[in-house]
């Protein structure tokens, strides 16, 4: 069985708590493609983040065909109902996910998931409809632990009183180690705190999103890999955050209902916004499938090449 995710966009109650989804309604999720017969079908549709601008809602996530990398696409809408088809807007010569986009100073900047590159990339946004972006630096590209293939994944990013935080995961020894880099200049390299790693923990030293602000008060989001990739998600308190210091605390444990038929397998993403006086979360849903069909056909292809 080949692992999938689909993305679902739901409706919440403001008067709740914003991670509360046991009322959400549902407002959008992916297209059922005809990809059975598909020579190299979309696979997943994930990590998900919502950006609000001119007016407008975006969202941003990571596509990916059964045989071919990652690549991020847009879609956006005016109204909640209405959806515009995607756009592909970043696309490397390495996988790409988990595209974090922020307004930093009036201006759109994505800092993609780019693993397999072994950098923390910052790309900006080349114009107001947000449709394609570019290479603005490399922020960071040298892991603390000099073992092949612990490259940074799932970047969060905040800022403090004028100090850019990184937050982001190495796999260490098998576990997922959270890291913390700062910097004074959002586009300048960071320096690798001495405090990290602020966690070693296969439950929740990933991230799972944007940091979200509520009210003033600031939260994590990581996904629960203990048993498998993308179980769950949990939301975390940031209760201090410097260079020279870190505290969260637990706020709510395993966040989708397993038991509903969306989240029977797990999800590993949350990310949410207020648009248009509504409270829109953005979720993905892990799901299993055989693609039989186009595996068989690969190998065809394969054996007479």
């Amino acid at each position: 069985m080949i692992e999938g995710f689909r993305i679902r966009l739901l409706e919440t109650s403001q008067d709740s708590s914003p991670f509360d989804l046991q009322h959400a309604m549902e407002v959008w999720n992916s297209p059922n493609y005809n990809r059975w017969f598909h020579a190299n079908p979309i696979i997943i549709e994930a990590d998900p983040f919502l950006l609000e601008w001119n007016g407008r809602l975006f969202l941003f996530y990571e596509s990916k065909r059964l045989f071919s990398p990652g690549v991020i696409m847009m879609r956006y809408t005016d109204d909640l109902c209405h959806w515009s088809e995607e756009t592909m807007v970043l696309n490397e010569k390495f996988h790409l996910s988990f595209p974090n986009v922020f307004v930093n100073n009036s201006t759109v900047y994505m800092i993609p998931e780019t693993n397999e590159a072994g950098s923390i990339r910052l790309y900006r946004a080349d114009n107001d409809d947000l449709t394609s972006f570019s290479l603005c630096n490399v922020l960071v590209d040298d892991s603390p632990f000099s073992i092949k293939g612990t490259s940074f994944v799932d970047t969060a990013l905040i800022n403090l009183k004028g100090i850019y935080y990184l937050l982001t995961t190495v796999m260490h020894e098998s576990k997922q180690t959270l890291l913390l880099y700062y910097s004074n200049d959002l586009t300048g390299k960071y320096k690798y705190s001495a405090i990290s790693p602020l966690l070693i923990d296969n439950q929740y030293g990933r991230n799972a999103g944007n940091i979200i602000e509520s009210n003033g008060v600031y939260y994590r989001v990581s996904q629960d890999c203990s048993n498998s990739y993308g179980e769950n998600v949990s939301i975390h308190q940031i209760e201090t955050l410097t260079a020279q210091s870190y505290k969260e605390s637990l706020y709510k444990d395993k966040l989708f209902d397993r038991s509903r038929k969306a989240y029977l397998h797990g999800g590993h993403q949350f990310c949410m916004v207020s648009y248009q006086g509504r409270s829109i979360v953005a979720t993905d849903s892990k799901e299993y499938h055989l693609f039989l069909i186009p595996r068989v056909l690969r190998k065809i292809r394969r054996f007479f090449h």
